[in-house]
């Protein structure tokens, strides 16, 4: 089973896209809104003018009624005139809504051919904008590939003539100053593989290409096989390394190289900050559903200003010096890949505790 984690260049094009559908929709329906408050206003004042009008007749009508002979003829006059008056009114008034009417309907139709032309342009625009980051996306993703092939047949080599000067290093005052020196070379040549490794997971993780292959695997071994390599590590430094008993194993549904890429990632850190004689526990809680793995140190913790960024690119482990800070955001975006979430435990009352989520295996 694979599955395929997002590409963020694409996903901000989207959100753009969204975001302006959203504003062009707006700004319709505010200028269909003033329009039509404008044409209500003008219907209003209209239909007063035409009320003060009648209401000017009726006045004058009614002032000549005392004056007229008090006759039947007289008084039927008067109000056939009234009546005249108040029907050539409301043909006023009907002729100004029938025109209000058009006036409205007409701009109503303009400014919706407006708006849908605008709409247009703008998916037009952020087409060629979401091309032009695939483009780009594409043409970084083949170069990094492409450097990173050629830097790691270059480790490679490197890697090759470490261990045959191993294999020279004599026992003697000579051989004992030039080893440390030549381990020191073996571990920088692992950071120069990690960080080439992190460009293309970067790479893959923009252009929408991160993919992990699920199968069932044992919990306990995928954390044994992060322990083996780190435990020399932590003795080396003074610090107890220690991995929490599990009831029983259990499996996930995950991508074995990937979890321990995370875990790697978490238990160097973890390394990393916790002073000589600290503690670091490893371990794993199994639900019916899902299996969460923590890493807890001992170390001075992550400062609360700190920890809202902690998984954004380029911030760091702990804005720790010496990387490009892509480690958390790699391994953040690994396990949203895998379904799951990885976060920092707040509650932690001393040092800090990374856990995140996997799927729970069916079998």
């Amino acid at each position: 089973m694979k599955a395929d984690g997002g590409g963020s260049a694409r996903t901000e094009t989207n959100a753009s896209l969204h975001v302006e559908r959203q504003n062009t929709d707006h700004e319709l329906g505010r200028r269909v809104t003033a329009a039509d408050a404008d044409a209500d206003q003008t219907l209003s004042l209209s239909r007063a003018r035409a009320d003060r009008l009648l209401q000017a007749a009726r006045a004058a009508t009614d002032a000549r009624l005392p004056l007229a002979e008090q006759t039947r003829a007289a008084v039927d006059l008067l109000l056939a005139q009234r009546g005249r008056e108040d029907r050539t009114a409301t043909a006023e008034r009907e002729q100004d809504d029938a025109r209000i009417d058009r006036d409205r309907d007409e701009r109503r139709n303009k400014l919706v051919a407006l708006l849908a032309l605008e709409r247009q342009t703008t998916d037009v625009h952020l087409a060629l904008e979401r091309k032009s980051a695939d483009e780009a996306v594409a043409t970084r993703e083949e170069f990094l590939a492409q450097v990173s092939h050629d830097l790691r047949g270059l480790m490679a080599a490197h890697r090759l003539y470490i261990a045959l000067l191993v294999r020279g290093v004599s026992s003697d005052e000579l051989g004992r100053q030039i080893a440390p020196q030549i381990a020191a070379l073996s571990q920088i040549d692992a950071q120069m593989d990690r960080l080439v490794g992190d460009l293309v997971d970067i790479a893959a993780i923009e252009a929408g290409r991160l993919s992990v292959e699920l199968r069932p695997q044992s919990a306990v071994d995928l954390l044994a096989s992060v322990t083996g390599v780190y435990a020399p590590l932590a003795r080396e430094r003074g610090q107890a390394l220690s991995v929490l008993a599990a009831p029983d194993d259990v499996k996930v549904l995950a991508d074995g190289a990937r979890v321990i890429q995370v875990l790697g990632n978490l238990l160097s850190n973890a390394i990393k900050f916790t002073p000589a004689e600290g503690t670091i526990r490893v371990g794993f809680d199994a639900t019916k559903d899902a299996v969460t793995f923590s890493v807890a140190d001992t170390g001075p913790g992550v400062p609360a200003e700190q920890a809202a960024h902690i998984f954004e690119r380029f911030v760091g482990s702990r804005h720790s010096p010496g990387g490009l800070g892509l480690g958390l955001y790699i391994a953040e975006r690994l396990v949203v890949a895998h379904g799951g979430r990885l976060w920092l435990d707040d509650e932690a009352s001393q040092g800090a505790v990374f856990r995140f989520t996997v799927r729970r295996a069916t079998v």
